[in-house]
């Protein structure tokens, strides 16, 4: 402008030097014709008083309107006209209109047209409408001298409430002359004409700007005409009262800064660090603050080491653009406690209106000192984070970053989730742009978790180690969008308030989590695959696990899917492997499934349906109720389990049924029911048929029947046949081991029965004992069923074999049986009776009575001390009619023997023949 000014007033300068000879018309004709030569064309223009020293010329109006000076006083000499200098122009209350300059040709500095001198210009209240901001004044007051080679110039800016005076002091008018500048402006954001929408417009809002230093004219050619050179201006930058639409609130800020001329370019630097506070929206730095105030403190430093901006042109002149280097730190703090520290750089080309040429190189290392992180339902202390990205800008404000990360918290918890530490060092790729963000791994990544636990449910051994093979994020104006695919090494634990715990290990597989929508109401999938845990107490082993559930907002049913494989880890294995499948639907929390349970290998299936509550992490399972059916020669239970292997001639149909509960309220457990149906089947020295009746037990892994159960047979041999037994008993356990108590157990032998009292059996125990009640057994029934050779006899016996079963064996005590009459007892002696005739008086008469003894009492002791021999006393009171006239007798028979021979024959139906047995009249033990 000043430019614009001096040029004019030159041409007509040098127009006036014929003011001497001419009078105003003609000197208004030269003038006129001068500047329209110039290209201003004058629409008004004229001169009220020529004189012998001076011209005035009034309301002259240039440049179609732009520039308007009531009045021009020129003076001068004769003398100075002659050498064709003026000695002053005085501008008084000139007026120009910036936005009407444009495309005008401005020449350069010096004389007028004719090449004449000026030696002093003076402005007096001059006005510039800056033509962006209708509303706004500028006025000037300048001086320049050309004889001293000074110039000086106050300038005063008001637009609304706000206000800038800017002087400027020169002493020398070269293109090398420094210019030194003062000033200082006070900016009310609200009171700007036509910008009280701008964002934080409060009535509060405000920027004060003081500055002073000094520049230079740049040569020409050698920087942008617009730019000084030599440039050293220093000064301070205040901000108060901003606030932000859903940003930051009462922002002030203070800065002190240099800016200055670097020869080929510009450098602003901060002289000291400078300090931004505010308050933001607790919702906007969520999960950053816990919930509570509305707005928390915030406050920034920015560093004073080197300069935040360079600046250079790329080529010479101001039409090629140029290159943008930015660079600082930033120290972050929330209610005064140190958040963190950003170190930023950008470098960009731009062209002559500052447009971006290309991406720009940005770059960003990020350091958090300890901070708390709290949202609803989450929280956790993050102890250490940091990262250092390299990326680029996009013309189109696109910004793409890639780095490692350091992230270390503690004290974390979730929905259902708990851990003490968390560690991981992933290479992350972020983009940011107009259409949303993204984030991705650069490559797999490992995270460590320790003391990992879900409170009430589960326990974890050590830490976690995850393998993240896959993790992508981003938001493209659709909503959260979230895949994340990690393994889980083997771990080991325990269900939380189980009793007894129950522990596992080898626990690990591999997660998919898929999902998109709001971040408060996600929906998606998570994914199990390659699932397995080994429970070692229950002795199983769950291996190939695949689970798939949907989850999100709203109680809408989605499908599901489970399958796994189940087997046993002992060697040999007690079971064959086992094939879990189902699929079901999860509506809200709730999850219902319904499939199958297979062996893998015999053919049985057996229905399955679950319901498990993913808010409380419990379970409910029911297998069966299905039929197992068994054929002699067919399939057997062998087939299925190890176990069971010893069973032969397994034949008939069991119905099985079993439900499992996990979590929740309740203790977790395993119930079972098991009708048999006409079941016949033998080990070793025990053998049914025809069982019948329901076992229902309550609880498998504590094992507890679900109160007292009855069953009932055709026909039981333990050792001895007993016809249509039945029994009623309970089981409950005892520091982890099953107590069977049997509350009443009868049966048949020999015409007579047998039976047992209130019995508890601790599989867990040393030591055994029950009582064996045997009531009107009939003698010669039993001696004809167990084929007692040479032996017959008639009547009945009652009485109680006490038995003892320990690490040792089987014992009996003082066991007592005694007829409950009289009776006959006959011995055939065989081709034995010759020689025992003659083996004595006494003998002979015994073997004679014994033929056809007619006893009154009889009475049996039996004994057997354990890992001993089987003892029978028995006492006969009675006599034999044809022997001493049926004088009465007593005889006591002592017969022993070992008791798995004995066993034996009686259940094959064998004779129990005289070498079974030693003792009684003149017997030896066998060889």
């Amino acid at each position: 402008m000043k430019r614009f000014v001096l040029v004019t007033l030159g041409l007509l300068a040098a127009l006036l030097v014929a003011a001497v000879v001419w009078r105003e018309a003609a000197v208004e004709r030269l003038a006129r014709a001068a500047i329209a030569a110039q290209g201003f064309g004058p629409a008004r223009l004229e001169v009220t008083r020529v004189t012998a020293r001076s011209v005035v010329i009034e309301n002259a109006m240039l440049a179609g309107g732009a520039v308007d000076l009531p009045r021009v006083e020129i003076g001068y000499t004769p003398a100075g006209l002659l050498a064709r200098r003026i000695d002053e122009v005085l501008l008084r209350g000139p007026r120009v209109d910036a936005g009407r300059l444009g495309g005008l040709p401005l020449p350069g500095p010096g004389g007028g047209a004719g090449g004449g001198a000026l030696g002093r210009l003076v402005i007096e209240a001059g006005r510039i409408d800056p033509g962006t901001m209708p509303a706004a004044t500028v006025a000037v007051d300048a001086v320049v001298d050309f004889d001293a080679a000074t110039a000086e110039a106050d300038v005063d800016i008001e637009s609304g409430g706000s206000s800038a005076v800017l002087a400027l002091r020169t002493r020398g008018l070269g293109a090398d002359a420094a210019i030194a500048v003062t000033g200082r402006g006070n900016l009310r954001l609200a009171e700007l004409p036509g910008h009280s929408d701008l964002p934080g417009a409060g009535p509060e809002s405000r920027i004060t700007v003081d500055l002073a230093g000094e520049g230079r004219f740049p040569e020409p050619g050698a920087l942008p005409a617009w730019l000084p050179a030599g440039l050293d201006v220093s000064g301070t930058v205040a901000l108060a009262g901003l606030n932000l639409p859903d940003g930051p609130q009462e922002v002030t800020a203070a800065l002190a800064w240099h800016l200055a001329g670097t020869g080929d370019g510009l450098a602003l630097s901060l002289t000291e660090p400078a300090t931004v506070t505010g308050r933001m929206p607790a919702a906007a730095l969520a999960p950053l603050v816990t919930a509570g105030d509305e707005t928390v403190a915030v406050s920034l430093t920015l560093s004073a080491d080197g300069p935040i901006l360079a600046w250079r042109p790329s080529g010479a002149g101001a039409g090629a653009g140029g290159r943008a280097d930015l660079s600082g730190r930033i120290d972050a703090a929330l209610d005064g406690t140190p958040a963190g520290t950003a170190e930023i750089d950008i470098a960009l080309g731009h062209d002559a209106t500052f447009g971006m040429t290309g991406p720009a190189a940005f770059g960003v290392a990020v350091t958090a000192t300890p901070f708390a992180v709290a949202a609803e339902g989450i929280g956790a202390r993050v102890v250490a984070l940091s990262g250092r990205f390299g990326g680029s800008l996009a013309p189109d404000g696109a910004l793409a970053l890639a780095g490692p990360v350091d992230l270390r918290a503690e004290e974390i918890a979730g929905p259902g989730f708990a851990a003490a530490t968390l560690a991981t060092t992933p290479d992350l790729d972020i983009a940011v742009g107009p259409q949303g963000w993204s984030l991705r791994l650069e490559e797999p990544a490992s995270a460590a978790i320790a003391d990992a636990r879900l409170p009430g449910i589960l326990e974890i051994d050590g830490p976690v180690a995850l393998a993240v093979d896959r993790l992508e994020a981003g938001d493209a104006g659709a909503g959260l969008r979230l895949t994340a695919e990690a393994g889980i090494a083997e771990v080991a634990g325990r269900l939380a308030g189980a009793d007894p715990p129950r522990a596992f290990r080898e626990a690990g597989g591999r997660v998919v989590i898929a999902m998109t929508g709001a971040p408060d109401a996600p929906r998606g999938t998570l994914t199990l695959s390659k699932g397995r845990i080994l429970w070692p107490a229950e002795r199983l082993r769950i291996g190939e696990a695949t689970l798939a559930v949907p989850f999100g907002p709203g109680a809408d049913a989605r499908p599901v899917s489970f399958s796994a494989r189940i087997a046993d880890p002992v060697s040999p294995a007690r079971h064959v492997p086992l094939r879990i499948a189902a699929e079901g639907t999860l509506r809200g929390d709730a999850l219902s499934l319904a499939g199958s349970l297979s062996a893998i290998g015999p053919e049985a299936v057996l229905p399955l349906a679950a319901e498990a509550g993913l808010a409380d992490a419990s379970l409910e399972l029911a297998i069966g109720p299905a039929a197992l059916v068994f054929e002699r020669g067919g399939r057997q239970p062998g087939d299925f389990s190890a176990l069971l292997a010893g069973l032969e001639d397994v034949d008939g149909a069991v119905d099985l049924a079993l439900a499992a509960r996990l979590g929740g309220d309740a203790p977790p457990g395993i119930s079972a029911s098991l009708a048999f149906r006409d079941l016949s089947a033998a080990q070793g020295d025990l053998a049914v048929s025809g069982l019948s009746g329901s076992l229902r037990m309550a609880d498998l892994l504590a094992p507890a029947s679900d109160g007292r159960q009855t069953l009932s047979a055709t026909a039981v041999i333990a050792g001895v046949p007993v016809t249509a037994p039945e029994v009623e008993f309970s089981i409950a356990p005892r520091d982890g081991a099953p107590v069977v108590t049997l509350h009443r157990g009868t049966g048949r032998l020999a015409g007579g029965t047998v039976s047992l009292g209130e019995t508890a059996w601790d599989f867990g125990a040393a030591t055994n004992e029950a009582r064996i009640g045997v009531r009107r057994i009939d003698i010669g029934r039993l001696l004809r069923d167990w084929q007692v050779e040479g032996v017959s006899g008639t009547g009945q016996v009652s009485g109680a074999i006490p038995v003892r079963l320990a690490g040792n064996g089987l014992s009996i005590r003082r066991a007592r049986l005694d007829s409950d009459g009289p009776g006959v007892i006959r011995v055939d002696w065989g081709g034995a009776r010759d020689r025992l005739l003659g083996s004595g008086e006494q003998v002979a008469l015994a073997v004679r009575a014994l033929e056809d003894f007619r006893y009154q009492a009889m009475a049996i002791d039996i004994d057997k001390p354990a890992g001993g021999e089987l003892s029978f006393a028995i006492g006969l009171d009675g006599a034999n009619p044809a022997v001493l006239d049926g004088y009465p007798m007593r005889f006591n028979v002592t017969l022993q023997g070992r008791l798995e021979p004995i066993l034996a024959a009686i259940r094959e139906g064998r004779r129990l023949g005289g070498e079974m047995f030693w003792g009684g009249l003149g017997g030896a033990p066998p060889r």
